[in-house]
């Protein structure tokens, strides 16, 4: 695949993302994120990566019971949705989401 092939970069976060919730392997959500991340650098305008790392962190939100990692979660997936925000601020999804993982305690 080209270094420069977005396309191929969002399709390897998302089957990493798709073996974390099969194993729940932490190896394997932060391939996808970083898969994410080189998509970002890619494609610095596009405000749907950013989202994707917001909703890839509230799933880990999701799957632990410790309180101080969930906190520290929401907020690694609160500063990815500022940011898509910040790119298109009527998105939707991102706000919705947004206001979710800042009512996590």
């Amino acid at each position: 695949a080209s270094p420069y092939n977005i396309l191929y970069y969002r399709s390897a976060s998302k089957v990493e993302l798709i073996k974390f919730q099969l194993d729940h392997s932490l190896d394997s959500f932060d391939k996808a994120v970083a898969y994410l991340k080189k998509v970002e650098v890619l494609a610095p305008t596009d405000p749907k990566v950013r989202y994707s790392r917001g909703l890839f962190y509230s799933l880990l939100v999701e799957s632990t019971t410790q309180k101080t990692l969930k906190r520290q979660y929401a907020q690694k997936s609160i500063e990815a949705l500022d940011e898509a925000m910040k790119l298109k601020p009527n998105y939707t999804e991102a706000e919705k989401l947004l206001e979710e993982m800042k009512g996590i305690k």
